[in-house]
């Protein structure tokens, strides 16, 4: 009976563990789809800004919450390392994904290059959404199978036509492209670390 309780708080902080991760993911996810939404026409400045500011700062909450799970308990899933850097990934696309959202809103017209690579973004978010939750009920074989798509994601072959002249909009166009490499980039690199954890543990 005692081995039997023991085992049954073991799962309960696994699955906060876990919540934590999920919900970020989830978040990731849906700030891509609203700034994606925006590169498309389909949604405005301030709604946009309004939707990501808002998934970022609970993404902020949500890492806060999986330090302080890490800082109380001794028992965890998978290494704590692991959890902590896991967090702060989910943590820095959040953030990544408002400054690109903010770039995105100073355009008068957005280059299809810059839909390809939030269409991408959004992709890969949920191959990423889709990986946590296989990790977390240990179908580790669908956690490598759902990265293997983020893990190749390439942003080099995209041909974005940007102003050549020097002038603010071509300023502006660039910064939005590096901005949103940048994601892509991140993305990639989450789900490397995501399929690291899964090979550990399969």
């Amino acid at each position: 009976m005692a081995h039997q309780v023991l085992a049954s708080g073991v799962f309960r902080r696994d699955d906060r563990y876990f919540s934590v991760l999920r919900r970020q993911a989830s978040l990731c996810r849906t700030s891509a789809q609203a700034l994606w939404r925006f590169t498309i026409g389909d949604a405005d400045a301030t709604s946009t800004i309004d939707v990501v500011e808002r998934l970022e700062e609970e993404g902020l909450c949500l890492a806060s919450d999986m330090e302080g799970l890490l800082t109380r308990t001794l028992t965890t899933p998978i290494d704590r390392e692991d959890l902590h850097t896991l967090a702060s990934r989910f943590g820095l696309l959040l953030d990544r994904t408002s400054h690109a959202a903010h770039a995105c809103t100073l355009l008068d017209e957005i280059a299809r290059g810059h839909q390809q690579l939030a269409e991408q973004y959004v992709h890969a978010t949920e191959k990423l959404d889709n990986a946590i939750q296989a990790l977390a009920s240990g179908a580790y074989h669908q956690v490598i199978v759902n990265t293997r798509d983020v893990r190749r994601l390439g942003t080099d072959e995209l041909a974005i036509d940007e102003p050549a002249d020097g002038s603010r909009i071509a300023l502006l166009s660039s910064i939005v492209r590096d901005r949103l490499v940048a994601l892509c980039r991140a993305t990639r690199v989450s789900g490397e670390l995501v399929t690291r954890v899964a090979l550990k543990h399969d």
